[in-house]
């Protein structure tokens, strides 16, 4: 993509590498609705970006992770040292969306049911605060995603091993953008919290449906 149009341009970095040690299989794969927890979270970013522009980082149990989305035309950004920890495929995924993106989303892969409407009002609260970061808020708390300016890009690519992306958001003021979205505070790291995301979109489904 030529620089010209960096400017208006926005990607997403879905992080997809992790070893998921706490939940004892690769919870990427784990079965929502009628995909895995990976595919639903593209197909939401899917409603906003065009396929190019959403990066997938993979590391562990790389091939069939990146075998899950391979219809839907993502790219994908292996991180060879996925086993160093998070920041380093939050780097990979930087390095890639730094060639072309005015701003990224920095997305956890395992967050499959935010709501489209949440990532536009971040987009615009975001754009209209010239903020370095942004993140959303939901009860006092904050959440996932972050949407980061492409000023931080080099910042966060000179991180050391030491450091986390805490580290980087520490640094900045953050533009807190409040969300009635309760799914921005739930990812999935053991098999009580798969239980329990289910059983909160099961309770939200319910609630729509009855409005």
């Amino acid at each position: 993509m030529e620089t010209k149009h960096k400017r208006d341009t926005l990607a997403a970095v879905i992080l997809a590498a992790g070893l998921s040690r706490r939940m004892g299989q690769p919870k990427m794969l784990l079965p929502v609705g009628d995909g895995t927890l990976l595919q639903q979270i593209v197909r939401t970013y899917l409603q906003i970006l065009p396929p190019e522009q959403i990066i997938v980082v993979t590391g562990f149990q790389a091939s069939q992770i990146a075998q899950s989305v391979a219809a839907m035309k993502v790219a994908i950004t292996f991180n060879p040292a996925f086993e160093e920890g998070m920041l380093s495929s939050v780097q990979a995924g930087i390095s890639e969306a730094r060639k072309f993106a005015r701003d990224s989303f920095l997305a956890l892969g395992d967050q499959p049911f935010i709501q489209q409407q949440t990532l536009g009002s971040l987009v615009d609260s975001h754009r209209l605060s010239d903020a370095m970061l942004s993140q959303p808020v939901h009860c006092g708390k904050s959440g996932h995603p972050l949407l980061i300016s492409s000023r931080g890009f080099d910042e966060i690519l000179s991180l050391s091993q030491t450091d986390t992306l805490k580290t980087f958001v520490n640094r900045h003021h953050v533009n807190a953008v409040e969300t009635a979205d309760g799914f921005v505070l739930n990812d999935v790291d053991t098999p009580s919290d798969y239980q329990r995301l289910l059983q909160l979109r099961s309770e939200s489904c319910s609630l729509v449906e009855i409005s």
